[in-house]
Order: structure tokens, then C-alpha cells, then sequence
């Protein structure tokens, strides 16, 4: 690495950052709190090259306007009696804009990555870096998830709510079929190895494949010879109530809106 200062960004030749960045960032690095953090996380929003926003198809549209309308009301009626819950509980969450990221978090959200890609703007100390083994190739495609859970085993790693960073998406590796089995494989080696719970591995399978084509995932199942799962209506509720809470309760609520979570 090339660089000798004490904290290193990452900026791709794909990515932007917003003209705040600086300016937040340096709040967050002079801060003695995060004196002891590996990584400030920077989270980042999605567009097409030519600056469009993305659209991703949402396959439970092809289900029909009733079964659309029926899940949205139990979503809304699941949300309001756990928000009441919490009421009654006197809990009381952390509002600020950066969050602490733990592994028992990083793991109860498997196969998704919490952590992102190292890009548009994450900033790592470049002591700690080293010191923690830098990238580990174990995991391929899903190096950085495999390297972050390493990395947060030692150090502190802080995530930022506010989108400081655009990462501007286009044809490339990531994009290619291949790539994205792979994903698959990769992150569901690690699921098996650290999701105990047999129900819940198959259900954040069934969630992490279900926005995939159909051709696709029957080649993941076919690929990596798992049997086709589809969760009962009562199983994905119970599953979904106890996400909820788990996110609700580590004022992770951002992370509510994102798919396969």
C-alpha cells in the first residue's frame, strides 16, 4: 500500500462522493471515540452510469394486486404491535447518525453483508489494517465479507447512516451470472459454518435467492445441490418478527427497506 498517513479511503474509479464527505468524515476521525476503530463504514446510494436511478424488479408483483395488499397489511400490523411492545419496554436506542457494527450483528444478518463493499469512501486505519492481516482471499467473490467478520473479531468497525457516496453501477464482473452464483456459494459456505439453526439457514437462503431469475436460482440449487425451500407462511412470520425485533432493538432501522434483509 502506497499510502503512510494514518487513515486510508478507498475510492474506485467507479464511484463518487458527495460534497459533504470531507467534512463529515473529518468530524467522525478527529472524534476520540473512534480513536480505536479499524473502519468507518460509508454508506453509499446506487445509479446507472449515465447518472438514472436504479429500479430493481420486485417479483412478488407478478403475485397479484390481493396477495400484494395482504402482506403489506400483516407487515404493517407485525410493525405497529413490536413498535408498542418496545413502548411499554421503556427502551431506549441510540439516534445518532453512526452506528457501532458487531459480528453477532454482521452473523444474525447472513448471507446479506452488512458491511458493503469497501468502497465509495470507507476509511480504515492503516496501522490496525495491517495488523488485522489485511484482505483475505478466503471467500473469492465474498473476500471483504470473510475479511470484515475477521477484521470486527479484533477491532471496532462504525457504520454511517447518511449516504456520504455513490457508486455508480455498469456492466462489469459484478454484473455477470457467474459472479453472482458465485456470491451465492461463497456466502452460504459461510452461513453453514456459522448459522447453527438449521430452520433459520434455509429461510435467509430462500430470501437471499428468491429476487434472483428462476433459471438463476434453479443453477445455485442444481450448482450447489440444496434441495428447494419455500418457508411456510407461519414459519417466514415468526422468522420476520424475530428480525424485526433484533433490528429494532440494535437501532439498525435503516436496514428495514433493504432486500433480502
Amino acid at each position: 500500500m502506497l499510502a503512510h498517513g494514518k487513515f486510508v479511503s478507498y475510492l474506485h474509479d467507479d464511484d463518487l462522493l458527495k460534497p459533504n464527505y470531507i467534512q463529515e468524515i473529518s468530524k467522525i476521525l478527529l472524534d476520540e471515540k473512534y480513536n480505536d476503530a479499524l473502519c468507518i463504514l460509508n454508506s453509499f446510494e446506487f445509479i446507472q452510469f449515465d447518472g438514472t436511478e436504479i429500479k430493481y424488479e420486485n417479483t412478488e408483483l407478478k403475485q397479484g394486486a390481493l396477495k400484494i395488499f395482504a402482506k403489506t397489511f400483516v407487515r404493517k400490523i407485525l410493525e405497529a404491535f413490536i413498535n408498542l411492545a418496545f413502548k411499554f419496554h421503556n427502551f431506549k436506542f441510540d439516534r445518532k447518525d453512526i452506528i457501532e457494527i458487531t459480528p453477532e450483528i454482521a452473523l444474525h444478518i447472513l448471507p446479506g453483508n452488512i458491511y458493503m463493499a469497501p468502497s465509495c469512501g470507507t476509511v480504515f486505519n492503516r496501522e490496525k489494517f495491517f495488523e488485522a492481516g489485511g484482505w483475505s482471499e478466503e471467500g473469492e467473490m465474498s473476500y471483504d465479507l470473510y475479511s470484515f467478520l475477521r477484521f470486527n473479531e479484533q477491532f471496532k468497525i462504525y457504520r454511517i447512516k447518511e449516504a456520504l457516496g455513490i457508486y455508480r453501477n455498469g456492466v462489469n464482473i459484478s454484473s455477470q451470472r457467474s459472479t453472482r452464483i458465485n456470491f451465492c456459494r461463497n456466502d452460504f459456505a459461510l452461513l453453514d459454518r456459522k448459522c447453527k439453526d438449521e430452520k433459520s439457514n434455509q429461510i435467509k437462503k430462500y430470501l437471499r435467492l428468491r429476487f434472483m431469475p428462476h433459471d438463476e436460482r434453479d443453477e445455485v440449487y442444481r450448482i450447489l445441490n440444496l434441495k428447494p425451500y419455500t418457508p411456510s407462511f407461519l414459519e417466514l412470520l415468526l422468522y420476520r418478527i424475530k428480525n424485526y425485533w433484533f433490528i429494532k432493538s440494535h437501532n439498525l432501522d435503516y436496514l428495514l427497506n433493504i432486500k433480502g434483509i
